[in-house]
């Protein structure tokens, strides 16, 4: 996956995707956080919460190996947002 932040790429990660019905569970093995979300046909959304930050996620399903959308940083009462697209491997 790459984040974009004002159009340049903020982070990449390596992710392990696992879905269970509608339920999906993503985890982030470098900074050791797992999401919890939903797919729901094309569409999918996934969040986190850690100390006084949260992240979500939301997006579509372009094919079977993308996906793509904005995600959502808050944290200290301050929020960030960008882009992000994801390849399956």
């Amino acid at each position: 996956m790459t984040m974009y932040y004002m159009g340049q790429v903020l982070t990449t990660a390596s992710l392990a995707i696992n879905q269970n019905g509608n339920s999906l569970s993503v985890y982030d093995s470098e900074d050791d956080i797992t999401f919890n979300g939903t797919i729901n046909g094309n569409n999918v959304q996934f969040s986190a919460s850690y100390s006084t930050t949260s992240i979500s996620f939301t997006g579509t399903l372009s094919d079977s190996t993308h996906m793509s959308g904005t995600w959502t940083l808050t944290y200290s009462g301050q929020s960030e947002s960008g882009t992000w697209n994801a390849t399956k491997k």
